[in-house]
């Protein structure tokens, strides 16, 4: 899982273009892919960010932004329970 996750990170890491074509369902998608695969959350986070933010022109995506949280915020207590304190 790991491998396709990087993947994707690479996919949109800098592509505003791409980025902006997310839809919420597809955002849903990576939380819920976050909160199966516990062991991957990190991942799936870093891939979140790459969706909000386009790192290389510092420019947040605030559509993008919205709609991850809101589904955070409504997702909150599946998303907690796949962070296990160090």
């Amino acid at each position: 899982m790991t491998t396709h996750v990087v993947s994707l990170i690479q996919v949109f890491t800098g592509n505003k273009v791409t980025c902006m074509k997310v839809l919420a369902y597809q955002i849903q998608t990576i939380m819920s892919l976050a909160a199966i695969h516990r062991s991957d959350a990190p991942q799936f986070l870093d891939l979140l960010n790459a969706i909000v933010k386009v790192e290389e022109l510092n420019l947040p995506l605030k559509r993008n932004q919205g709609m991850t949280l809101k589904l955070v915020t409504w997702n909150h207590a599946s998303l907690r329970s796949t962070h296990t304190p160090s």
